[in-house]
């Protein structure tokens, strides 16, 4: 089971990242601008994608896991595999 701490170690590794806080809970920026979230319960992340990120991940990722959100482990191994393709698709360029 992937943790807050995992979750943040990736976010954390990736360029030209920051973390800070807002509302009680930690983000993650890229030149001041926030990217990802972790939840204050610490059960799941959030990490926005254009709608093209969006396309472009679920072409390389099957649906039927993005159905299995509701339960906060799998929304933050969910999250973890988003800020990991992000990374990877930053790298590209």
């Amino acid at each position: 089971m992937l943790t807050a701490d995992d979750f943040r170690r990736i976010a954390v590794g990736m360029k030209d990242v920051l973390e800070g806080a807002h509302m009680g809970h930690p983000d993650f920026r890229v030149n001041g601008k926030i990217f990802a979230t972790i939840h204050p319960d610490h059960a799941c992340g959030m990490v926005k994608l254009t709608p093209e990120q969006q396309q472009e991940f679920v072409k390389t990722h099957p649906p039927r896991l993005l159905l299995r959100m509701a339960h906060g482990d799998v929304r933050a191994a969910r999250a973890c595999d988003w800020i990991r393709w992000m990374k990877r698709r930053s790298a590209k360029r």
